[in-house]
């Protein structure tokens, strides 16, 4: 606090209080900043699909390709591809940044390899239906996109429930722990018993790009994970 010495010497007694309210005000406004509202628990608990995943109104920046749908994007290859006559893609259509096309895009392309290994397969835009915690921090998180995998067994169907992220390269180092994250998932998420006769397995893949080291690592990833099973 800065003021004439004679003035800081002779405080009113409104003055202080006042003083003291700034001051708490700061720190309380400093504790939020720095808190965790959550912890990162390892445990999973099922929840149904219809319940977490409803109609929602969403908000769209005009400018750039998220306020381009699929048939005006600017991706090559994407008006070869009829998005709303896909069963495997909840949607018809999608709005969403040009990885995040590339990597629906990639889907298709994968469509046939997993109709051969799965019995059918779900590719879902995770639209503040799902947040995860991470497991040191508790820094939250939402995975732009779930895919579920199901393969009927003579003892169990095997469901497989893939965390994506499409990232573009200028936001790498930002978000790296948030790969760190994914791939830390198979390992230590703990799941409840969902329903007899399913074999439940929840993990996270590396980052998608459409080039570079990062596309290499995400399809490695891919085919060890959702084509070699």
């Amino acid at each position: 606090m800065r003021g004439l010495p004679d003035d800081l010497a002779n405080l009113t007694a409104r003055q202080k209080l006042d003083i003291a309210q700034y001051v708490l005000h700061q720190i309380e406004s400093g504790v939020k900043r720095e808190s965790v509202e959550y912890i990162g628990t390892k445990d999973f608990k099922p929840e149904r699909i219809k319940d977490r995943f409803t109609d929602k109104v969403l908000k769209l920046r005009i400018e750039g390709e998220t306020g381009l749908s699929w048939t005006e994007s600017n991706v090559p290859g994407l008006d070869q591809i009829d998005l709303s006559g896909k069963d495997w893609h909840a949607y018809d259509d999608s709005y969403g940044t040009d990885q995040e096309k590339h990597f629906i895009k990639y889907m298709h392309d994968q469509e046939a390899r997993l109709r051969g290994v799965f019995d059918d397969f779900y590719l879902l835009r995770n639209e503040k239906a799902v947040k995860l915690y991470d497991f040191d921090t508790g820094r939250a998180f939402e995975p732009d996109f779930v895919l579920f995998l199901r393969k009927k067994g003579q003892e169990a169907n095997m469901i497989l429930q893939l965390f994506i992220e499409p990232k573009g390269d200028q936001l790498r180092p930002q978000d790296d722990w948030k790969q760190n994250f994914l791939e830390q998932v198979k390992a230590k998420a703990r799941l409840e018993t969902v329903f007899q006769g399913r074999d439940y397995t929840v993990l996270g893949l590396p980052f998608f790009n459409e080039a570079g080291q990062t596309n290499t690592d995400f399809k490695a990833a891919f085919k060890t994970e959702a084509l070699n099973v």
